[in-house]
């Protein structure tokens, strides 16, 4: 299986081999020639397509870069004639600036010639692009990491007054997931990619991608779970070859009330809907993994879920929520262990829960046994949880 990417940020605490005063206009300046370099290459990439196209019209054949540029592609000529012009950036962050710049001309390219997009360019505030050899990290106290960043080539060193050819640079860890990823780039676990250092709200993040090979299950065949969008919570989980069942979600309905209904309606809109935004990919997260490991436990190698996009407006426990990142969190964590997803349309999503809790349609003698000590609109969750468990019409 090829390996996973995930990405890693921290947050740049304080300079070890220099001061902030040093390490500042540093930062400031190797943004600043990253952001014309990724629009300069750009440039070059538009002008070797419209003299391509020249070419083709008078020729009928396209051009060989290798005979007219001197290189097997436009990545090699935009670094040749980008080098000299940026003389202060590392070789290596440079070169894989330029193969990000040219990555996304590439990708544009089609929209482009059919008029549906114009040409892409970067803003200002970009951020620094940094090769996996530019990035050393080490631990010299339990729970301190120091990163080794190399920024600048020989002459940019040179004009800034630094000695050495790395800047040592302390970051903050903040939980056991960040330091446990920093211990396994140390340790070899997880395999260091590049990376890249932004500024957010005046502090300096670096973001660091590295890449895994997640174990995969064994699984038993014919075993499935069904994962329903409840009424009395936000999912009930059901299995094909057991009567067990779990809720997941229903303890965090009083948290999602207080924090996406503030009381005070003077509160400033833009930092209550970054409230909701934080809080929605939180629970999207804990609610995912909860289900892939559910899945692991019972040995489902099939996770088969309501398709929640028929009835949600005015949901109880949706509403507004952002199924959509749901789904993209459940389907990458669900391909790291070989799980395979299902979206079913659920065809009686009105019917089997009205709003006056009348019983889902089928499975009725078990649905009249489990509402002597289970609310009606509960037994309904679970059935349709237990429906999709049988179910093989799959939506998209």
């Amino acid at each position: 299986m090829a390996p996973f990417t995930r990405t890693m940020t921290f947050q740049l605490i304080k300079p070890a081999s220099c001061s902030w005063a040093v390490l500042e206009p540093i930062l400031q300046e190797t943004q600043s020639q990253t952001w014309q370099v990724l629009n300069k290459t750009i440039q070059l990439c538009w002008e070797w397509q419209g003299f391509s196209s020249s070419y083709k019209k008078q020729t009928s054949n396209y051009p060989i870069s290798q005979e007219i540029l001197g290189f097997h592609g436009v990545t090699g000529y935009c670094y040749n004639q980008l080098k000299d012009q940026f003389p202060f950036l590392h070789t290596g962050n440079l070169s894989q600036t330029i193969q990000r710049a040219s990555l996304l001309w590439k990708t544009s390219l089609p929209a482009i010639l059919k008029g549906e997009m114009s040409i892409p360019s970067y803003h200002r505030h970009v951020p620094i692009e940094l090769h996996k050899q530019s990035v050393r990290i080490e631990q010299l106290t339990p729970g301190r990491f120091l990163l080794r960043l190399s920024l600048l080539s020989r002459q940019g060193r040179s004009a800034f007054g630094l000695n050495a050819g790395m800047v040592e640079v302390w970051v903050g860890v903040e939980d056991k997931t960040q330091r446990q990823v920093l211990e396994g780039l140390i340790g070899g676990s997880l395999q260091q990619s590049s990376a890249q250092i932004s500024r957010h709200k005046h502090k300096w993040l670096i973001h660091l991608h590295y890449q895994y090979s997640a174990d995969v299950a064994v699984f038993q065949p014919h075993r499935v779970m069904g994962v329903s969008v409840g009424v009395t919570a936000p999912l009930w989980v059901a299995f094909s070859h057991t009567p067990d069942h779990f809720v997941i979600g229903n303890q965090d309905m009083p948290l999602v009330a207080r924090v996406c209904h503030p009381v005070t309606p003077s509160s400033p809109y833009r930092t209550v809907d970054s409230r909701i935004t934080n809080l929605h990919q939180t629970l999207n997260h804990r609610y995912s993994r909860a289900l892939i490991d559910f899945a692991l436990k019972y040995g489902c190698g099939t996770i088969q879920m309501e398709e929640a996009t028929a009835n949600t407006s005015g949901h109880r426990c949706l509403g507004r929520w952002p199924y959509h990142d749901l789904r993209e969190k459940l389907r990458y964590k669900a391909e790291e262990r070989g799980i395979e997803i299902k979206w079913v349309k659920f065809p009686s999503v009105e019917q089997s829960r009205p709003p006056f809790k009348r019983l889902a349609g089928g499975m009725k003698k078990t649905a009249e046994l489990l509402a002597r000590s289970m609310d009606q609109a509960e037994v309904a969750d679970l059935n349709v949880a237990r429906s999709l468990t049988l179910t093989t019409e799959t939506g998209k």
